[in-house]
């Protein structure tokens, strides 16, 4: 009998199935890190913004209009209550900036008055501004009239 060299069909399908389901284990687990450090992103450019919005209301004694009028009011030190490369243009899921600062999807903080005070949050993963979906509108600071920033 002659000896045959090579794997047979059987074996080579066995080693395809073994390194598809790594693969895929491998990515689920990227992907749920990657979402985790997105949302931490997040949450520190909205509590940058919570915390200018929070010093403007205690020197100006309003809210200001909308989050770019922080880039251009000056605070009692002479400098605007945030630096222009501390703002955020985008979120971390790639969302940019609207031209007039609107909470609109093209944003990627909305901002809107509230009972509350004034709320801030992301659009999230899936860029819609409701509840539920894979993100939602994730995470959100709430700024009070009086000090202090709720942060969720």
């Amino acid at each position: 009998m002659k000896k045959r060299n090579g794997f047979t069909l059987m074996e080579l399908s066995m080693v395809i199935l073994c390194i598809s389901i790594l693969l895929g284990v491998g990515v689920y687990a990227t992907d749920t890190y990657i979402q985790g450090a997105r949302e931490t992103q997040a949450k520190a450019d909205i509590a940058v913004l919570a915390s200018a919005v929070s010093r403007y209301h205690l020197e100006q004694r309003i809210y200001p209009g909308r989050l770019q009028d922080l880039l251009i009011a000056k605070a009692s030190s002479g400098a605007p209550y945030i630096l222009p490369q501390t703002f955020p243009k985008t979120d971390p899921w790639g969302t940019t900036t609207g031209i007039n600062g609107k909470s609109s999807e093209t944003s990627p903080y909305a901002y809107v008055y509230t009972s509350e005070g004034v709320a801030i949050w992301s659009f999230g993963r899936d860029k819609t501004n409701v509840s539920g979906g894979d993100s939602g509108h994730l995470p959100s600071a709430i700024v009070p009239p009086n000090i202090g920033i709720f942060i969720q």
